[in-house]
């Protein structure tokens, strides 16, 4: 073969290898994607279902190994310092209600969890955005009830926001307000808004 005709044939085979690579890593894409599930659920003030905050929405992104979603929202305190919680119910055909409410925490058969999630301070507009990852045995911080251990696949997960009053209440430091159930508070702190994603 002359050298000019060997230099067409290489060129020829990189470009068919070139060729081939979009379409394996749309295969791979497509793969990665069938294992994945998104949500999107309104947001809501604690206790009230039938009422919904205006622009505000929950996205939760389910795989067989973890969680991952983002809550924006509005409607909070500007400049209160403000906890997201995980409150998983992992086996939810157990519970007494759909969606699961308060009362199936106690029912050891839904096997309930209520987890820190993430933390954030309102801007000056009473707006946040909450995002948050969960493997499941592995909380990314307190564990108020529960043992995490769920599948991401079939558990009803809740996302409430709980308020923590300004920066430094009750001689709290900010990473306290942020990390734990009631820094900030005179006793308890209080849960004001709530999203619900069913499997």
């Amino acid at each position: 073969m002359s050298r000019s005709l060997h230099v067409v044939a290489c060129l020829a085979l990189v470009f068919c290898v070139l060729l081939a690579r979009p379409a394996e890593a749309q295969v791979n894409a497509g793969n990665a994607a069938a294992t994945a599930e998104m949500s999107v659920s309104d947001v809501f003030p604690f206790g009230d279902t039938t009422t919904t905050i205006r622009a505000a929405s929950s996205r939760l992104v389910r795989t067989s190994h973890s969680v991952s979603v983002t809550v924006s929202t509005r409607g909070l305190v500007p400049a209160h310092v403000y906890t997201m919680w995980w409150i998983i119910f992992a086996d939810p055909v157990f519970c007494a209600t759909t969606p699961c409410g308060l009362g199936d925490l106690g029912n050891p058969n839904v096997e309930a969890t209520v987890s820190w999630a993430t933390g954030r301070v309102a801007d000056g507009r009473g707006q946040a955005i909450f995002t948050a990852h969960l493997v499941p045995g592995n909380p990314e911080g307190f564990v108020a009830f529960g043992t995490v251990a769920f599948n991401p696949l079939v558990a009803e997960l809740h996302q409430v926001i709980r308020d923590h009053n300004e920066i430094g209440a009750e001689g709290a430091t900010l990473l306290q307000q942020l990390t734990t159930l009631n820094a900030g508070c005179v006793g308890d702190c209080v849960d004001v808004q709530a999203a619900i994603h069913i499997r």
